[in-house]
């Protein structure tokens, strides 16, 4: 049986919501349950962080969290990474931490 994965895609001009966000999950959740992260900043100004998980009820609990910071959209979709990398002035695939920026 194939493993399913729940996504998060948040999309903000706040770079540091968006790591605050970040290590909010990072901290609460192993590599198992939360297994991809990446962000984008694309050349409007906005980035866009998509989170992958594999457990809906952790996505849920995250999801909440999200909301509660305000960002300005958040969606449970799964993102086009391919086209939005082309759009990107910056991306970061599959390894971004907010351990990085700091």
């Amino acid at each position: 049986m194939e493993k399913q994965h729940y996504f998060i895609t948040i999309v903000d001009k706040n770079i540091r919501r968006i790591c605050e966000f970040s290590e909010i999950v990072e901290e609460k959740y192993d590599k198992n349950t939360l297994t991809g992260l990446n962000l984008a900043k694309t050349r409007d100004g906005y980035y866009t962080f998509g989170l992958v998980f594999d457990n809906k009820p952790k996505r849920e609990e995250a999801l909440k969290t999200a909301k509660s910071l305000n960002f300005k959209r958040i969606t449970t979709k799964e993102e086009n990474w391919a086209e939005l990398i082309t759009l990107a002035e910056m991306c970061i695939v599959g390894h971004f931490s907010y351990k990085m920026i700091k």
